[in-house]
């Protein structure tokens, strides 16, 4: 595909928009909700996290998709089991 010489579009692989806020590094904060949500230790503490998800308004959108998603799962196992 031809550009103009001017581009500064990037080649390959790019990470999806707002898959991180761009000053804050959220991937750990994401997997401590995660582990919240399936009942184990988070791995950070729990002032940590929440002061990132009451600052981060793409980690607090996630965590509420997050939890609809476990939720969801939950009442899923309840009717098959």
């Amino acid at each position: 595909m031809d550009r103009p010489p001017d581009s500064t579009r990037d080649e390959g692989n790019q990470p999806a928009p707002g898959d991180d806020n761009p000053i804050m590094q959220c991937t750990p904060y994401r997997e401590a909700v995660s582990a919240r949500f399936d009942g184990e230790s988070p791995g950070l503490p729990a002032g940590e996290l929440d002061a990132h998800l009451a600052a981060c308004p793409g980690c607090a959108a996630w965590s509420r998709r997050a939890e609809l998603v476990t939720r969801m799962a939950v009442e899923v196992e309840r009717y098959i089991v």
